[in-house]
């Protein structure tokens, strides 16, 4: 893909509290990440994107002092194990190194203005856990590994992972988008505002379905999909949004906010 603006309106590297830095400003509204290990999002009031390796491993480093990281596709561009480049109206995050040699050297936390729309795939194994907090744009996820904890999320999204579990802290439930949360073989928990207003389809084939909130179910008379499953369609509060929920072989735990 040509690159058609490549901005970078502020770029640093320092050695402060043993982190490395980079910040660019997005041409466009929307982020992509791509294979990026252990990753904490969080959303601010600001308009440029700033990248923190957490845990900079300088020994790890040392070696490679005054070398770029490159491999036959990509290079770092910032100086903490990413190619970061704004393509055409997306930023385009992508790691550089091996995965397995730079697992425990890259740990990243990264700020993005609240209201950018997110996207994350990452196939291996050794992605770790992925955390998305405080964002109001689209959330789209396809992982196989990861671990997926988001918070004080309330744009439409759309989770999916086939080896890990996803948890959802809902501050509130706006009506924008629907939301889908698919898990093959881990349990998906999820916690909503008592008054959260949504239209919601609950499936597992192999686990169970545990909720205290006040489900006024719609199929109650044919519930079972399985010996050992679940199918839930119903409504709270009157209905609202899409809330779909699919745990293929695990549980399904939805509860209100304390």
């Amino acid at each position: 893909m040509k690159i058609s603006t490549f901005i970078v309106l502020f770029s640093s590297l320092t050695i402060a509290a043993n982190a490395q830095t980079f910040t660019i400003m997005p041409v466009g509204n929307k982020i992509s990440f791509s294979n990026v290990n252990q990753v904490n999002i969080i959303g601010y009031e600001g308009k440029e994107v700033m990248f923190e390796n957490k845990d900079y491993d300088h020994e790890y480093f040392n070696r490679a002092s005054g070398l770029k990281l490159i491999n036959s596709e990509i290079f770092d561009n910032t100086k903490i194990g990413l190619s970061v480049q704004n393509q055409g109206d997306v930023l385009i995050v992508k790691q550089v190194g091996n995965n397995d040699a730079c697992n425990e050297a890259f740990k990243y936390i990264i700020k993005v203005p609240s209201n950018i729309n997110i996207e994350y795939k990452h196939s291996s194994w050794d992605g770790d856990d992925l955390n998305i907090n405080n964002i109001s744009g689209e959330i789209e996820v396809s992982t196989n590994y990861n671990d997926i904890y988001l918070k004080a999320v309330t744009g439409p999204m759309a989770i999916k992972t086939v080896y890990g579990s996803i948890e959802v802290e809902f501050e509130e439930l706006a009506q924008i988008g629907s939301v889908s949360l698919y898990s093959v073989y881990e349990y998906i928990d999820i916690t909503l505002p008592e008054n959260a207003q949504s239209s919601i389809n609950l499936k597992t084939n192999h686990g169970n379905i545990y909720s205290d909130m006040d489900i006024n179910i719609l199929n109650e008379e044919n519930t079972n999909i399985l010996s050992n499953g679940d199918k839930i369609e119903g409504n709270l509060n009157g209905g609202g949004v899409d809330l779909i929920i699919n745990a293929n072989y695990d549980n399904i735990y939805l509860r209100k906010a304390k």
